[in-house]
């Protein structure tokens, strides 16, 4: 139930805060973008919330009302909505939250991160690898069947003629069955060759995914919390949000705390990640409307 701004004033006046003490200079953080500063024993008048749990809690209302003061009793879980021309007094047990501007955090750009093109250039070095590969298999397999066919001949000139023919053809036989084990052994090389062409070109196939993928902007969980959002909805987890994305037309993509700490918020956007302005916030990652 609200009060008039003098009841609002009086009631901080006569309490004194029996649970969290205020401590002079502290800041907090809200939500990303907004910060506040605690300063002790002052108050502004505006508009009186009752049963507000936290000094937090009152914090929220002003940012949502887009006021530049709050007033908090924690003993009777007051909070005064400054009004922005609202006179300002002394209470104990009172804690004055005032909005402050906090830096933005400067994004450096990894130098040591691989582009795109020398990611492309280490792809075509593989695949003129694998090429070499199959050239070199196929001439083993080439020199192995030569093998074989003069095998054959000198078998059919050792079969022919008298005793020293077959003297020579003991010697042929000889040489034909370390004929066939050399032959055996360039077999086993020409199907390791093939292995080793079958493993390159999966390699290679792999290698174009990647490319592909790293290729394509992220939309998905991507670690970030865009500015520009069109709504914010306090208190709402990860899951909430995206139902409530999915349920407006107007949103293209969300924002939301992935965790348990830090602020639970629910920003939406009118954009897709790729094209919302790039922002970062501890935890919070940007899906787009489409994602499953």
């Amino acid at each position: 139930m609200k009060i008039s701004s003098a009841s609002a004033a009086l009631a901080l006046l006569s309490a004194v805060s029996a649970q969290e003490a205020c401590v002079e200079g502290k800041r907090v953080t809200i939500s990303p973008g907004y910060t506040v500063e605690y300063r002790c024993g002052k108050f502004r008048q505006g508009t009186s919330h009752n049963n507000i749990a936290s000094h937090e809690a009152c914090a929220a209302l002003c940012r949502d009302a887009d006021r530049s003061v709050c007033s908090y009793n924690a003993a009777r879980k007051i909070c005064v909505v400054g009004d922005e021309n609202g006179k300002e007094g002394k209470s104990p047990g009172a804690t004055y939250m005032v909005h402050v501007e906090e830096p933005e955090e400067e994004v450096v750009e990894d130098p040591f991160e691989k582009t795109c093109e020398e990611v492309l250039d280490e792809c075509h070095a593989r695949e003129a690898n694998s090429g070499n590969e199959l050239s070199q298999c196929k001439t083993d397999l080439a020199a192995a069947s030569s093998g074989l066919t003069q095998c054959k001949t000198d078998l059919t000139t050792a079969s022919t003629g008298s005793a020293q023919c077959k003297t020579d053809l003991a010697a042929a036989s000889s040489g034909l069955t370390q004929c066939k084990t050399d032959l055996t052994t360039a077999s086993t090389g020409s199907a390791q060759c093939k292995t080793d062409l079958a493993a390159a070109s999966s390699s290679l196939t792999k290698c174009q995914a990647d490319l592909a993928a790293a290729s394509k902007p992220k939309t998905c969980g991507v670690a970030k919390w865009g500015k520009n959002h069109y709504a914010v909805k306090s208190g709402m987890k990860i899951a909430d949000c995206k139902k409530t994305c999915q349920a407006d037309a107007k949103c293209l993509s969300y924002s939301a705390n992935s965790g348990t700490s830090g602020s639970i918020n629910c920003y939406l956007y009118d954009k897709v990640t790729s094209e919302v302005p790039h922002g970062t916030w501890p935890n919070f990652v940007q899906y787009d409307k489409s994602c499953p």
